[in-house]
């Protein structure tokens, strides 16, 4: 019988090992991708020096011009179902530190919108304290989880290093963690359909003269 020759043999080799070494790349990228319950704790941290920052603000009223956005997830007659984003915009006079004195000058939002920096830190504070979201099922393995049945709604935000009001903030939806080296996907929510995703962004905000 003959025998297979010498390039037979290190082809194969080569096949093997190039599967093997991206069966490890995928399976550290899943877990490059995994996310601990811990996010939310930098983020409530960050939260809150931003908010006490602003609560020591060297002016008292302000001009502030909020645009809103919101994305939901919606089926309309005659479209294909798809993420759908609003957009709406405030145009506010704060009058006063306490932030009580609020003229609107223009809107298109209805009156759920906040129109002060307060109120906008006071609608993601809970969230930032403790975010809401889907915990996921165990699955068959010993400490994993299911990870495309759970998500956190985590909150996202870039702050003024001054004045430490948010450029802009909102939810963001992220996958729950691996725990454990598990074989799993990561991947978006199953109801992802009901995941509502807030994002208000400051396009300008400027003292007022008046220190009142």
């Amino acid at each position: 019988m003959r025998r297979p020759r010498k390039w037979i043999w290190i082809a194969t080799g080569i096949v093997i090992l190039g599967g093997l070494i991206l069966q490890l790349r995928w399976r550290n990228d899943l877990l490059g991708q995994a996310r601990l319950y811990e996010p939310w704790q930098t983020s409530s941290r960050d939260f809150q020096a931003a908010r006490n920052k602003w609560l020591a603000r060297p002016f008292y009223g302000y001009h502030l011009i909020l645009q809103y956005q919101i994305t939901r997830f919606e089926a309309r007659p005659g479209q294909i179902p798809d993420y759908v984003t609003d957009t709406c915009e405030v145009n506010v006079i704060v009058a006063d530190r306490a932030e009580q004195q609020i003229e609107t000058v223009s809107s298109s939002c209805d009156s759920s919108v906040p129109r002060s920096i307060a109120q906008l830190f006071a609608m993601f504070e809970e969230r930032a304290a403790r975010p809401v979201g889907k915990a996921p099922s165990p699955d068959q393995t010993a400490g994993c989880y299911n990870s495309d049945t759970g998500y956190l709604d985590l909150i996202e935000a870039e702050y003024d290093r001054e004045s430490g009001y948010p450029h802009q903030i909102g939810n963001s939806p992220t996958a729950w963690n691996l725990t454990g080296y598990c074989w799993a996907w990561l991947t978006y929510p199953n109801d992802a359909a009901l995941v509502q995703r807030d994002r208000f962004i400051v396009k300008n905000l400027a003292p007022l003269e008046s220190t009142r």
